[in-house]
């Protein structure tokens, strides 16, 4: 029984509506029509073609003690196929999101990581073959480096 596909990832967000505008207008996920699940959890449902984020809000998004989750607990990060680097890191830098970028030579990728408003690690690969002619990639000016860029607190 192999894996298809990945189907969701749930994402505890205090803050749902910067949640959502961070993965539909930076990020370009879209919007889907949330079924009521439990009744009493706000929550979002975002696509990427057939993956969704979901997201989740009031008393389940606490932890033990009320406060805020920050971070990824047990995943280390959340990583996505994309295209068109150039324009994701002016899209980054317009929002004000610290982003570190990595060149991949022997994969023939290059990535951009970041942090989503609940303090997850993102990253994006881009496969170098499917850029726009003239793009420019990693300049090696801010290096992604594993386990030295953690989330700050807002």
């Amino acid at each position: 029984m192999p894996l298809l596909n990945l189907h969701h990832v749930a994402i505890r967000a205090p803050d749902l509506e910067a949640t959502r505008r961070f993965y539909t207008e930076v990020l370009g996920l879209s919007d889907d029509a949330r079924r009521p699940v439990i009744p009493g959890l706000p929550g979002n449902w975002l696509n990427i073609d057939t993956t969704q984020i979901h997201t989740f809000a009031g008393k389940t998004a606490l932890d033990s003690n009320g406060g805020r989750y920050f971070g990824s607990m047990s995943i280390e990060h959340i990583a996505f196929q994309a295209r068109d680097f150039d324009t994701m890191r002016r899209q980054l830098d317009a929002h004000g999101i610290a982003w570190r970028a990595l060149a991949q030579p022997a994969a023939n990728i290059w990535q951009i990581f970041f942090h989503d408003p609940n303090g997850i690690l993102c990253e994006l690969n881009f496969d170098c073959a499917g850029e726009p002619p003239g793009a420019e990639g990693p300049d090696g000016s801010n290096p992604y480096i594993p386990g030295q860029f953690e989330a700050v607190r807002k």
